[in-house]
């Protein structure tokens, strides 16, 4: 998991809930989403070129806690800036949302031990603690961009995952 204190860069993606009356048929909130541009000159003074695909998708997932349970929603992450991002799929519960987590994380590159590690670390955060909140998976392009590497010799393998915690307030809001 990156940790932005040595940069104290800004997420590629803002979220924010959306206004009261975007909400879902069960209550929740919506998201909105501020996509920044990608040229990693927000990241840091370096004003690198991604090294990736600017196609690159980065994938979302919302989290609300209430009571201690967790609700899960995937999030597609437009490319662009928009007023609601819409949720992908039903809504997953309880476990599941740990799950669904361990899925986007496997799909970013981590093994299942390392995905398993870095949930068992951030469960009381990220699916224990009442509130709502938006996990960003960050793409390789914008890990690039907040973390240049370089490694000699090159490796025959490299798995980059970024992950960007936003709380987003209370469950009750």
């Amino acid at each position: 998991m990156y940790y932005d204190g040595p940069t104290l860069a800004r997420s590629p993606v803002i979220a924010t809930l959306a206004d009261a009356p975007s909400r879902d048929a069960d209550g929740t909130p919506r998201l909105k989403l501020r996509v920044l541009d990608r040229d990693c000159a927000y990241f840091s003074d370096q004003g690198k070129p991604p090294t990736t695909a600017p196609s690159e998708q980065r994938h979302g997932l919302f989290i609300r806690v209430r009571g201690g349970q967790p609700v899960g929603y995937e999030v597609e992450v437009p490319a662009t800036s928009t007023k609601s991002a819409a949720m992908a799929g039903a809504p997953v519960r309880g476990e599941a949302v740990a799950e669904l987590l361990h899925r986007l994380l496997t799909q970013a590159g981590l093994t299942a031990p390392e995905a398993d590690g870095l949930i068992a670390c951030w469960r009381p955060q990220f699916l224990e603690t009442d509130g709502s909140r938006f996990l960003l998976v960050m793409s390789a392009a914008d890990y690039d961009c907040l973390c240049p590497l370089r490694i000699r010799p090159a490796p025959t393998e490299l798995a980059r995952v970024g992950l960007v915690l936003t709380e987003l307030g209370s469950a009750g809001k």
